[in-house]
This record gives structure tokens, sequence and C-alpha cells, in this order.
């Protein structure tokens, strides 16, 4: 019978590194440094807190612990140390994950920019607001435009061979473009959110103990005709943006904390 024999450290060491979320090479203790390191550089992202008086008094969007996501809220950048062991290994490609963190932290809004960016949006007035919550609680709109000729107030100086009533009409119609385009924006950034909504939903749907089966059908059905492993990740994906907006109340952001993932909404 062969003697046993004890593992090396590197043997432990490889064993540690299978079970990590990152592909990182080091004991544990450095591997809880580049965790402490990633933390910081997430916590520079978010913005001081205001004063204790303009924070929420609540953070009950945050969503139960034992049913967190396995996606992570991280920055982009490389860990930075020196070129030894327990330093990250070198890659060539960037992982999908970071490319889809990069691409929605780079589409952020400055805070003196926000309204700019919720009138890129379609949603700049209190109306749009109010619009879209209506259409976020599961409620049809009941106003929709008519295409008629209206008085505009922007028209170019007639020259005699013009026809008025032509030009005016024409002029109408422009303006009436620009308004569905305005309402097309809005209309892609609610249904988007809408679909959070939904998803979240199946989320706490499979929590409270209804069968898989029955929510990945209704998923399949309103959401994505696709398997159950990216349906997972959908609902994976629905948690980490709760998350996110639980922590960024916690951080005063007040209405934006949710108001953000309405304007960053881009296609994969």
């Amino acid at each position: 019978m062969p003697a046993y024999s004890h593992p090396t450290h590197e043997t432990i060491s490889n064993m540690e590194a299978t079970s990590r979320l990152f592909n990182f090479e080091g004991n544990d203790s450095e591997y809880i440094k580049y965790l402490e390191l990633r933390l910081l550089e997430v916590q520079s992202l978010i913005p001081s807190s205001p004063s204790s008086s303009s924070k929420p008094r609540s953070s009950s969007l945050e969503p139960s612990k034992a049913r967190e996501s396995r996606f992570i809220n991280l920055s982009v950048e490389k860990f930075n140390s020196n070129p030894r062991k327990g330093t990250l290994r070198s890659r060539t490609k960037p992982a999908q994950w970071e490319r889809e963190l990069s691409k929605f932290l780079s589409s952020l809004p400055e805070p003196d920019k926000w309204h700019h960016a919720r009138k890129i949006a379609g949603f700049p007035t209190n109306e749009r607001n109010k619009l879209a919550i209506q259409l976020l609680l599961g409620r049809p709109s009941t106003s929709a435009q008519v295409l008629h000729p209206s008085r505009i107030s922007e028209c170019p100086s007639l020259l005699p061979t013009d026809n008025e009533d032509l030009i005016l009409r024409g002029c109408s119609y422009g303006n009436f473009t620009i308004q569905c385009e305005e309402d097309g924006k809005f209309a892609v950034r609610v249904a988007k959110y809408q679909q959070l909504v939904f998803i979240s939903y199946c989320a706490v749907l499979l929590s409270l103990g209804n069968s898989r089966q029955t929510i990945d059908w209704m998923m399949r059905r309103y959401i994505s005709d696709s398997d159950n492993k990216n349906l997972e990740r959908y609902r994976s994906g629905s948690l980490w943006v709760n998350r996110c907006i639980s922590q960024l109340l916690k951080q005063g952001w007040g209405y934006k904390s949710w108001e953000l993932f309405l304007l960053c909404t881009y296609q994969n």
C-alpha cells in the first residue's frame, strides 16, 4: 500500500484557486487583500453621501442575502500590483461581464448632466414621469397622439411663391415625426424597465416556493424563448440590479438610484 503523502503548498493553492470566483493565484491572505482593493474601487465610483436629512429612511428594496445572485458590481479597472505570485493571470481579451460592465459604467450620466440624460431618454417633464410610473404599474396609457395639421411655433419665412397652407402642413408633419421619435425612445426605456420588474417578480415567485417549471414558462412567453440557463442569468441579473439600487439608496441617491437604470438602458 503506498504511503500517504501530504499535499504540497502548491497543491493547496491550486485547490483554493479553483473554488474562487476570480481567476487569482496566491494564498487566502493575498486573495482577501485583492478583494479589498476591488471593494475600494467600487466605493470610489459612488459619490459622497449628502446630509443625513436627505437620506432615504429605509432600504426595503434590498433583496434577501439568501437569494443573492452570482453577479458582482466591480470596476473594470485592472488590479494593479507587482508582477509576482498572487497577481491576476494575464489575458488578451476581457471577459464578457467586464465588457458589459464597462459599457454600462461609460453610459452613466454626470450629476450636472442628469436632466440632459433624461431629455435624451424621452422623459424630461413631470408629465412624462407620471406616464412612466403609470406604465410601470401595469396601467396602459389612455393618451394617444393624433396626426392633424396644427399651428407650430417654428416655420420658415415664406416667399411670395410659397403656399402657406402646404408649408405649414409639412412643418406640422415634421414636428410630429420628432414627437414620435421622442416617444419611441421613451417607450423603449420604459419597456426595458418593465421587463426588469417582471423578471424581478419571477425571482420573488421562485423564492416563495413556486415551481421553476412554471416560472420558466412565464419567462419564455414574455421575456425570452431560451434555455433554463439563460433564464437563470436573467433572474440573477435582476437581483444584481436590485442590490445596486438598494446600495445607492443607502448612499443617499434617492430617486436616482432606480432612475439610473432607466436612463442607462442599452441593447446587448
